[in-house]
């Protein structure tokens, strides 16, 4: 079982789970969008190799960055099939042991 980091709980792996928030694990799973956010700033986002949505999705890492805006919002910068692009994110925990998180995007801007 995945540890939580009690100074900085979003540090982990996080899965995209049927019910459209995100679940930590130990590793990605081969058929599910995620993010691995890390403790030194660096982010793995685990996503779409390609442009098309239609399934089969073929999924991959693409490497990133992220730092917190405030208490509970990130920015994000990663890289995508079409180059990088920065995004902010709300999250919220929603399980007293923080191993469930619901994330809102704004503010897409790709470069």
């Amino acid at each position: 079982e995945e540890v939580v980091n009690r100074s900085l709980p979003i540090v982990g792996i996080w899965v995209l789970s049927n019910d459209g928030n995100y679940t930590r694990f130990t590793q990605f799973l081969s058929n599910k969008p995620g993010y691995e956010f890390k403790s030194n700033g660096q982010l793995v986002r685990y996503g779409n190799v390609g442009w098309c949505g239609t399934p089969p999705i073929t999924y991959g890492n693409f490497d990133g960055q992220w730092n917190f805006i405030n208490d509970t919002t990130l920015t994000i910068r990663s890289r995508y099939w079409g180059g990088y692009y920065t995004e902010n994110v709300r999250y919220q925990f929603l399980t007293d042991d923080k191993n469930k998180v619901k994330f809102e995007w704004y503010d897409y801007r790709s470069e």
